[in-house]
């Protein structure tokens, strides 16, 4: 029985999970060989499959697009992921990425139906054919059908072959005028360019530059890059905490007048100041790494394990600034810190740095008054 073609479709806009505040911590010890990213896909049904799709397009596409969705309600518009490019929706640019989750390659059976179904929607005014239809299976398409996506004329004749053969497949899912039109519109105007795939490995090696990566797969962390060194000029992001610094430095000399170019020039003060400027770029480092590996709370959450282990020591009467200072940087290097997947990709500059994010924004004070 052929089917009429429905009415009312809903979009329903498709967003990546919330992971913001997601700490995501060392997985557990394990023995036998770790499942890939790859191999877990494989076992994903076709509702998994489609959200991580998704995921994928919208965390390493997002950019492109105004809205991420599908389309639901009285019937199936073939569209498994409509990528939006303006306010228009599928009047306007956009992208379609369907979603097939099968045990094999994909073949050409499996892809003329999809391509039937999406010029039978659009020659019937329900959407404008969109900018790429993109095949998106675990197993990839198999080389005859990829032969075809590479070729746009092969592609055309094929389908129309299979169109107009003896009992087609084709045929039976659409009233007779659909399919006439379809055929027509094959012949004469479909651009067969459109239809294209993208590989697994592909998809993998964008997902893995992302922070959603780690979270879904629980893989390790990129190889973090090399420490940016501290510039010769201050930022302004560095004003409170060296700030804080002059002050421990004028309570060790009163009267002295430090300022951080002067400072430079203390035979002891001078080197010390860098090594807090290197710690502190340490940490910044770390944090920025952070930003595009994992969820943001994932940094956080490292730094306020440090602030725990250190912030007894720095409540505890001291001498003066610089001893609580030295105390307090060395209760950060000796805190035992397990669980948060950064500690593979942490130095020990970072922790005395993350010591100095702190004072930044004084949640740690090295002077307070009167020690005595």
């Amino acid at each position: 029985m052929s089917e009429s073609l429905p009415e009312k479709p809903i979009f329903v806009e498709m967003t990546p999970p919330e992971i913001e505040s997601i700490v995501v911590t060392l997985p557990p010890s394990t023995s036998g060989p770790r499942v890939s990213p790859r191999q877990q896909v494989y076992l994903y049904d076709d509702v998994m499959w489609e959200e991580f799709a998704r995921e994928w397009v919208t965390a390493t596409k997002g950019d492109e697009y105004i809205k991420v969705g599908r389309y639901g309600g009285a019937g199936d518009l073939g569209i498994d992921i409509a990528a939006l490019l303006t306010s228009q929706g599928l009047f306007g640019p956009w992208d379609c990425f369907q979603c097939k989750h099968y045990g094999q390659s994909l073949m050409p059976s499996d892809a003329m139906p999809e391509i039937f179904k999406l010029l039978r929607f659009a020659t019937a005014g329900k959407y404008l054919l969109p900018r790429t239809y993109y095949f998106v299976a675990p197993r990839n398409c198999g080389p005859t059908l990829q032969r075809l996506l590479d070729s746009p004329p092969e592609l055309r004749s094929h389908f129309i072959e299979e169109m107009t053969k003896d009992k087609s497949t084709l045929r039976k899912n659409a009233e007779a005028a659909d399919f006439e039109r379809v055929l027509s519109y094959a012949q004469d105007k479909c651009d067969f360019s459109i239809f294209s795939s993208v590989s697994i490995d592909d998809m993998m090696e964008s997902h893995s530059k992302t922070k959603y990566h780690i979270v879904r797969f629980g893989e390790v962390l990129p190889t973090r890059p090399a420490v940016d060194k501290p510039t010769d000029e201050l930022g302004a992001h560095e004003a409170r905490y060296v700030e804080q610094l002059m002050e421990v430095y004028e309570e060790k000399y009163p009267g002295s007048g430090f300022d951080p170019d002067s400072v430079l020039t203390h035979p002891k003060l001078g080197e010390h100041f860098r090594r807090q400027r290197e710690d502190f770029f340490s940490a910044e480092s770390l944090m920025n790494f952070a930003r595009d590996s994992v969820p943001d709370e994932t940094f956080k959450s490292l730094q306020d394990e440090v602030f725990s282990g250190v912030i007894d020591v720095a409540e505890l009467h001291h001498a003066s600034g610089m001893e609580r200072l030295s105390r307090v940087l060395n209760a950060a290097v000796s805190v035992e810190l397990t669980s948060n997947v950064l500690l593979s990709r942490a130095r020990v500059h970072d922790r005395k740095g993350m010591c100095h994010q702190l004072a930044n924004v004084d949640r740690l004070t090295w002077c307070q008054g009167d020690e005595s």
